[in-house]
């Protein structure tokens, strides 16, 4: 568990003379406008969006051995393990035949070594 840090008494910015560590004065409107854009940076953390939209984040476990054999396909392939998922999983999503060998077949021809 983090510590946490005592604010300290509170401050009146338009009264008191606060600066940053450029020496720029810290008023109340300053310090909102700093805490705005802290929180607008945080926000803006994180992956972008694979299209437009939310992306919706799915996280699943697997066996070693699985994680290992995605690892050695993603260098082959020349694409991540998250790449290699991701087609899987649409591929899956979008198949009215949802067969093992079908399946099996059209995830092959989306791993097939990148050109370039």
């Amino acid at each position: 568990m983090s510590e946490r840090l005592d604010p300290g008494p509170a401050v009146d910015l338009d009264k008191e003379d606060v600066r940053d560590v450029k020496g720029r004065r810290i008023t109340t409107k300053r310090a909102e406008s700093m805490a705005d854009e802290a929180i607008a940076n945080l926000r803006r953390q994180g992956r972008p969006s694979l299209g437009s939209g939310v992306s919706p984040k799915i996280s699943v476990r697997v066996t070693q051995e699985t994680y290992d054999a995605l690892d050695r396909l993603s260098a082959d392939v020349g694409r991540s393990v998250s790449e290699l998922v991701r087609a899987a999983a649409s591929e899956l999503a979008r198949s009215s035949d949802v067969s093992p060998a079908t399946i099996g077949r059209r995830i092959a021809k989306i791993l097939e070594p990148t050109k370039g």
